[in-house]
């Protein structure tokens, strides 16, 4: 292929050729087949009890294939969760904070923050079971404080 002639969809599949290749160096393939006739692989997998799921195929080429969508689905899990992660703290800051008056002042202009915090925290330890309404509604805050502070 030839550097003056590549097209859009040629750099994308060389791209993700790039990251397969990238994405398989972690794992060591068998050389040759098992008794049975299959190239067999562990990979890491936390759903299963052993924290590896078994993965075989007739051919290596078929064996990368595999492993690749693994990880590939792996990945897509992982993003999904963060996004669902970012969009509960988005909802739990409208929920608490949306026009409340701190909303538009500056973290170092709240003062009595700290006070707040210590406060819920000595509250915590001295009674363990009982969470009160306003600790939890700090627990949300303090990070998106500390993420414009």
């Amino acid at each position: 292929m030839k550097s003056a002639n590549l097209t859009n969809e040629d750099i994308r599949k060389l791209y993700e050729n790039m990251l397969r290749d990238e994405a398989l160096d972690n794992y060591t393939f068998p050389t040759k087949p098992s008794s049975d006739g299959y190239y067999h692989i562990y990979v890491a997998d936390s759903t299963k009890k052993t924290g590896r799921r078994a993965v075989k195929a007739k051919t290596l080429d078929e064996l990368k294939e595999k492993v690749y969508e693994l990880k590939l689905v792996k990945s897509e899990e992982r993003k999904l969760s963060v996004q669902n992660t970012i969009n509960r703290n988005r909802t739990a800051y409208a929920r608490f904070f949306s026009e409340a008056a701190f909303e538009r002042k500056y973290v170092w202009e709240i003062t009595k923050l700290e006070k707040m915090i210590s406060f819920t925290q000595e509250h915590q330890r001295k009674y363990p079971q009982y969470l009160p309404s306003y600790a939890l509604e700090l627990q949300i805050a303090i990070p998106a404080f500390r993420k414009y502070a």
